[in-house]
């Protein structure tokens, strides 16, 4: 940056702007700030679209904070010191958040070429993280793959603490597509359910190809802004296109000291303020390097530079873009007209300057500075007065305010005349110039006109001899190919430029049409052709005789067209055809000017007056008509009758009309008195007469007969004789006869030369009538319509029914010739190029080499690389970290590349280095060897997913790390390195060990979280391997406990007494939202009046309390669809009560889960009971019994089986039928259940006994029989 007014500057390189592919190119310069007395300008961007350049910038107070109170009125602008009032303007705006997103994506490859770059991003990222206190902050490393260092927090020193993992070398290379958009912690996707503004700043020291369309579309679409703060390295224009794209911004440093006036600006941009923004339209200025200087409250300013390629700049244009006057004759003078237009702008012509004496402005000179309003003309006419007839040229200078001094080229004289002094000069090559073989010299010269042909000439022995290079060359430039297989080096070469007349001699050039050819004729000077032609094609087309090209097509004939030619002023071009019409064409632009419109029928000839004033047109309605074409109006009419008009033409001195009829005659027509005043009879009535022409200096007349014959007549101007006839009648074959269709005189009259249609074009001696030879003998298989010369006879002109039309050189004339000053040098390139091995990397991994030198330039002269490809790069596996867009190497000079080589596969990759220079390519080879990395970790991020707090998760990584080489591989250490270790153990798996090919490390990694929340640490493995410690993420969060819930219920039911009645237990309000949930049923009691309901399930566990049973039940289920839980089976009976309580308790879930249960309890109530004298309830027998008694008789030893299910007094009695109590066999407390009681009965007499069993609540009775 250069320093304006002395002010103190700190040069700053970021956001150099650029060009995207819709816009203008343009480059932009330094955008730089600079220290005021109380403020800095900090130009972010600039941007040009079209004609207009954008700025975005910020204001810094002396406290470096932002200044948003700015309006239009504080802020001047200047382009190249010219002040620009006309500017639109948007005044900063303050952050509309007071918080952001964001997050730091941090390249781990910082540093592989150059360490002190590592140690300049981490001192910026460290400052940068501490100024943002109030943002929610995260940090991700990334190389090959992400590492979550930090996740989300608002706590500064959390994120700064996490340095530390930044603090390990770097490593050889890193992959910028899997940083923002990979599977599991691309900063994309991780950013994107953050809180608005969103954030990615990119700290790194390359800028790497990845897929930057994909990364911009899902920025935008997330609201994403992305910043990248390169260290070290110099941005190209993708690099602001990607940022500018996502509505961030690009920035550069080479040290510390450039961010710290950035600070307060990230800050701004960050929290979503938005900078000032002034657009304005450049100025028109011819200058393509434009200084910017933008000034706040005139006092304190910036500046910088920007390039502009504009198109719109201020141009005169001039028509025509050059004068050919061509011959005039010595002593007499011509004018041409030349229009100058201002365009794009209104311009300032201060003045005309022409050097050479031959060539005045005699109307429209500029003595005093004008101005010419934007697409005004301005006329001047230049007036040619040759002395001689020999060559001369000059050019118009216009001196304007324009871009570039305009020149308009001037030549003069008869074409074929040699100048008096040499204007002919070669402007390149230049003296002492170096080209190589395969190179391309472009060869310019000036001083002749841009459609004067030259030829081309070389030599590489110092003048000795010479070759051709290029004939019939036009356009004022020419570029040669150095073909290494024609040429050799050479320290003496030199070219020649060689301006010829005619250009192509000896040589036949032929003009090929679609359909049969009608006339072709010369221009005055033979630099243009016209031909006219029948159907298909209905139209006339110029030709350029020199090199055969054509030109334009003159379009607008409806049917074939019979003659073509041009005026002697070169302005126009008029065409007779048979529909009916003659058009008028402008010579330049081929453009149809007007159409005559007066014959009824064929227009068989249309011919301009000398002077250029009139026009003739001859048609087989048997009139002529002439025309002025200083406003088209028609001026007379000659009529014959009946008599078809072939041909009419007006007389070299323009006093007459001449015209051919169809009675054999010619008859000369006076246009002042407006009546014939001479016929030229043929003696041949019926004798329509093709064409005829007149003696240069009007001496004679010759005609052609469709009857074959060819008639010379004398004439005299002077004679009074209003008759003549022919001297001559000459015939191509006195026997055939054949049709001859044009007589043409030569430049001086002394040949005259015949087209017939036996297809061959005779030469005569007019003055004698005898044939001197046959030319163009064979060129033409169909009759010849026309032949002449050219106004120098050295070139003959013929076309013809074959469809040719062909220009037959007869001498070839050196007019002026130049060559080159001094001696350049043709040299063999000699650039060696190295191939490049990269040695191994590791499949999926990638490397990072500085390859130097790559290429060395031992030539004698610079090179200029033009491109950089690497071809057959399967996979894209290697490539050039930045490449450069041209480099050119001085002699000596080599070529550094940093490359990258990232295998997709095992065994050797190979590709080709190719290197474009302007003389050719070489080519190298480029290989690398992809290496299986001795451990792999599949997946790199793990997730625990999540675990509720003051729980834990063991998750046991059993195929994770796998040992994929050929050799066994010591584990050293595997730790838990953070940021969040303290949630996460290694419980198993964390000793030394070896894993052997093919084998795994085990790993049981648990998390334990304490608070809600997202956790994650990295596990470092350390190995013996090459590469010695790998890295992979653990995830985890820590959530609430989430409940469940459901309804446990039982109905009201009725039953009646002895029935067996089904209880379904029901599950309502079934909410199963925990993830984690297993449940394999539920468990519960439930508690009725033992004396009412017995269950029939007797594996049901109970327990009674009084008059209540409990039943404890564990009822599986695994589908929870069906809303029954378990269905009870009871037998009813008669109880103490008519209804009783189904009540519900103690429930609890079977299996996992955490779940809030809610017990809702029913009853059942006996229906149909006996009410007569109160209701009446008996207890049911239930379960208490008294088994078999044994024997039964008995006379002895008798046992007795019975069973209880209350608490409390039992007895067991004997009685004899009258009911008197013989024993008392049991007394006492005893708890529900079964029992055996024995005694002897050998004291009772025979007969029949009563036992009976007697509980607190329930009487039994049991007949025994003894028998003695």
């Amino acid at each position: 940056m250069k320093l304006i007014n002395q002010q103190k500057s700190l040069i700053l390189l970021f956001r150099l702007g650029g060009t995207l592919k819709a816009l203008s190119k343009f480059l932009i310069i330094l955008p730089l700030f600079t220290y005021l007395s109380f403020a800095k300008i900090i130009i972010l961007d600039n941007l040009r679209f079209e004609e207009n350049t954008t700025s975005k910038f910020v204001i810094l107070n002396d406290s470096n904070k932002i200044t948003t109170q700015v309006s239009k009125n504080d802020i001047w602008l200047k382009e190249n010191d010219i002040g620009i009032l006309n500017f639109d303007f948007q005044p900063p705006s303050n952050p509309i958040y007071n918080s952001s997103t964001i997050l730091f994506l941090y390249d781990l490859s910082i540093g592989n070429i150059n360490y002190q770059n590592k140690e300049l991003s981490l001192q910026i990222l460290d400052t940068l993280v501490k100024s943002l206190p109030k943002s929610n902050k995260a940090l991700i490393g990334f190389d090959y793959d992400n590492y979550l260092f930090c996740n989300f927090t608002s706590e500064t020193g959390k994120i700064t603490s996490a340095f530390k993992y930044l603090n390990s070398p770097p490593s050889d290379g890193s992959n910028f597509d899997s940083a923002f958009y990979g599977f599991y912690l691309g900063a994309l996707n991780f950013i994107q359910n953050s809180n608005n503004p969103k954030n990615i700043i990119l700290i790194t020291d390359k800028f790497r190809k990845f897929d930057f369309e994909k990364v911009q579309q899902i920025a935008k679409s997330s609201n994403i802004a992305i910043y990248v703060l390169l260290i070290n390295y110099e941005p190209d224009e993708q690099v602001f296109n990607f940022t500018r794209q996502t509505n961030g911004f690009t920035f550069q440093f080479t040290s510390y000291e450039e961010f710290i006036p950035l600070i307060s600006t990230l800050n701004f941009l960050l929290f979503e303020g938005k900078p000032a923004q002034i657009s304005w339209q450049n100025l028109p200025l011819c200058s393509n390097r434009r200084l910017i200087n933008l000034s706040y409250k005139s006092k304190d300013s910036v500046q910088f530079e920007i390039t502009v390629e504009n198109s719109n700049l201020p141009q005169i244009e001039a028509y025509p873009p050059f004068l050919r006057f061509s011959y005039v004759i010595p002593s007499k003078f011509k004018d041409l007209d030349l229009i100058l237009v201002a365009r794009n702008f209104d311009l300032r012509i201060d003045s005309l300057k022409l050097q050479n004496p031959h060539f005045k402005i005699v109307f429209g000179d500029i003595k005093s500075p004008m101005i010419l309003p934007k697409d005004s003309a301005h006329r001047l006419t230049i007036r040619f007065t040759p002395t001689d007839s020999s060559i001369v040229f000059d050019s118009l200078v216009i001196y304007s305010d324009a871009c570039k001094i305009r020149k308009v080229n001037i030549t003069g004289g008869f074409p074929n005349k040699k100048p008096n002094e040499k204007t002919l000069t070669i402007l390149s090559p230049k003296c002492g110039d170096y080209y190589f073989l395969g190179d391309t010299i472009f060869i310019q010269w000036e001083g002749v006109l841009p459609t004067d042909v030259v030829q081309l000439q070389y030599s590489t022995n110092g003048g000795e001899s010479w070759d051709t290079l290029a004939v019939n060359v036009l356009g004022l430039g020419y570029k040669f190919f150095v073909n290494p297989k024609k040429f050799k080096e050479s320290d003496s070469c030199s070219i020649r430029v060689i301006q010829i007349w005619p250009n192509n001699a000896g040589e036949t050039i032929e003009l090929r049409h679609k359909s049969a050819i009608n006339s072709a004729n010369f221009n005055r000077d033979a630099s243009l052709i016209v031909t006219a032609t029948n159907h298909p094609d209905e139209f006339a087309t110029v030709w350029n005789p020199g090199t055969g090209k054509k030109l334009f097509e003159l379009k607008g004939h409806t049917r074939q067209v019979n003659w073509a030619t041009f005026d002697l002023l070169d302005r126009y071009i008029i065409t007779a055809s048979d529909d009916s019409t003659s058009i008028l064409y402008d010579i330049k632009s081929g453009d149809s000017l007007h159409t005559f419109k007066a014959h009824n029928g064929r227009v068989t000839s249309a011919n301009f007056s000398p002077d250029g004033n009139y026009l003739v047109t001859s048609g087989l309605d048997g009139k002529c008509f002439i025309w002025d074409l200083r406003n088209y109006n028609l001026v007379y009419t000659i009529s014959t009758g009946i008599n078809p008009i072939y041909f009419a033409s007006f007389t070299p001195d323009t006093n007459f009309v001449a015209y051919a009829s169809y009675d054999g005659n010619i008859y000369l027509f006076d246009i002042k008195q407006l009546k014939v005043v001479k016929t030229f009879s043929t003696k041949f009535g019926n004798n329509h007469i093709h064409h005829f022409s007149f003696h240069p200096e009007i001496k004679k007349l010759a005609a052609a007969s469709h009857l074959g014959l060819i008639f010379i007549f004398n004439y005299d101007p002077s004679d009074t004789t209003t008759k003549v006839y022919p001297s001559f009648v000459l015939a191509h074959d006195t026997i055939s006869y054949p049709a001859i269709n044009t007589t043409y005189f030569n430049s001086n009259g002394s040949w005259l030369i015949s087209a017939g249609s036996d297809a061959r074009v005779l030469r005569w001696n007019p003055s004698t009538g005898e044939l001197i030879d046959s030319i163009a003998i064979g060129e033409h298989s169909n009759s010849v319509t026309t032949a002449q010369f050219s106004f120098d006879d050295a070139m003959l002109l013929t076309s013809s029914w074959d469809t040719t039309a062909k220009i037959f050189n007869r001498t070839k004339l050196g007019l002026q010739i130049d060559t080159t000053d001094c001696l350049f040098s043709i040299i063999s390139p000699q650039v060696i190029a190295n191939d490049v091995d990269l040695g191994a990397a590791f499949i999926g991994f990638s490397k990072d080499t500085l390859v130097a030198p790559i290429l060395i330039n031992q030539s004698k002269a610079k090179v200029e690389i033009e491109d950089i490809r690497i071809l057959d790069n399967v996979n894209q596996e290697f490539n050039i970290v930045k490449k450069p867009d041209k480099i050119i190497l001085n002699p000596n000079d080599t070529l550094s590349l940093l490359l990258n080589f990232a295998p997709v596969d095992f065994g050797l990759r190979k590709a080709k280095f190719v290197f474009s220079f302007k003389w050719g390519q070489i080519s190298t080879n480029l290989i690398g060897l992809g290496v299986p990395p001795p451990l792999t970790i599949i997946p790199n991020v793990i997730d625990l997913e999540e675990v509720v707090i003051g729980e834990f998760k063991d998750t046991l990584l059993q195929h994770n790390i796998h040992n994929r080489s050929d050799k066994s591989i010591n584990i050293l250490t595997t730790r838990n390195i953070g940021p969040d270790s303290l949630f996460f153990n290694i419980i198993d798996g964390y000793e030394a060990n070896v894993v052997t090919p093919n084998n795994y490390h085990p790993l049981t990694i648990r998390f334990t979280p304490d608070s809600i929340g997202k956790r994650n640490t990295i596990i470092e493995i350390a190995t013996n391997t090459k590469i010695p410690k790998y890295r992979f993420n653990i995830l985890g969060e820590g959530v609430a406990p989430t409940y469940d819930s459901v309804t446990i219920q039982v109905g009201n039911f009725e039953a009646r007494t002895g029935e067996i009645v089904k209880i379904p237990i029901i599950l309502s309000n079934k909410h199963f939202i925990n993830k984690n949930s297993n449940y394999l049923g539920f468990g519960f009691n439930l508690t009725f009046n033992k004396t009412i309901l017995e269950p029939l399930d007797k594996t049901l566990q109970s327990f009674f309390d009084g008059n209540q049973r409990t039943l404890k039940i564990k009822a599986e289920k695994n589908n929870f669809d069906d809303s029954v839980l378990i269905e009870l089976q009871f037998r009813v009976g008669l109880g103490n009560d008519s209804i009783t309580p189904l009540a519900i308790s103690n429930s609890y879930p079977l299996g996992k889960g955490k779940i809030v249960i809610t017990e809702k309890s029913g009853s059942l109530k006996l229906v149909d009971l006996c009410e007569e004298g109160g209701v009446r309830l008996f207890e049911p027998d239930g379960r208490i019994q008294i088994g078999p008694i044994q024997p039964n008789p008995s006379n002895g030893i008798t046992k007795v089986d019975f069973e209880t299910i209350e608490y409390g007094k039992t007895k067991l009695e004997l009685y004899d039928h009258t009911g008197n109590l013989c024993k008392v066999l049991l007394d006492q407390n005893l708890k529900p259940s079964k029992y055996s009681l024995t005694f002897d009965a050998s004291s009772l007499e025979s007969g029949t006994y009563l036992l009976i069993l007697k509980t607190p609540n329930i009487v039994l009775t049991k007949i025994l029989q003894i028998v003695k």
